[in-house]
């Protein structure tokens, strides 16, 4: 019973760490923000719709975080910003980001060719 217990908790642990991670949008919004909102979220909701409120309340959170990320990213919205043919984003998280430039490296440039070939310039004799 007590490995059970164990268990159980720790994938609770488990499973609240990743959905805090999801809902700061790899921190664009600080995760302790994030768990404060959900806990008053828990201890504020009525009884029959606790569980609604919760989600609703997961969603505006990771919604915010996600405007954050775009206002400090520069992200237009068409999903271009690596260059990616494909339009899905790879990009490190903000706060890896956020450390290289404070250490003193440039941030990556936005792509401006969308899907567009560039001529490669022929070396000159």
């Amino acid at each position: 019973a007590t490995d059970l217990l164990c268990t159980s908790g720790r994938a609770a642990v488990l499973l609240l760490g990743g959905l805090l991670r999801w809902t700061s949008c790899d921190g664009a919004l600080p995760r302790p923000a994030v768990f404060v909102g959900c806990l008053s979220a828990v201890i504020a909701a009525p009884r029959g719709k606790r569980a609604a409120t919760i989600a609703v309340v997961v969603l505006l959170l990771r919604t915010a975080a996600e405007a954050v990320r775009g206002l400090t990213d520069g992200d237009d919205g068409n999903g271009d910003e690596d260059g990616d043919k494909d339009g899905k984003r790879r990009r490190e998280p903000v706060r890896r980001r956020n450390k290289a430039l404070e250490e003193g490296a440039s941030a990556p440039a936005a792509s401006t060719n969308k899907g567009t070939t560039q001529k490669k310039e022929e070396p000159k004799e």
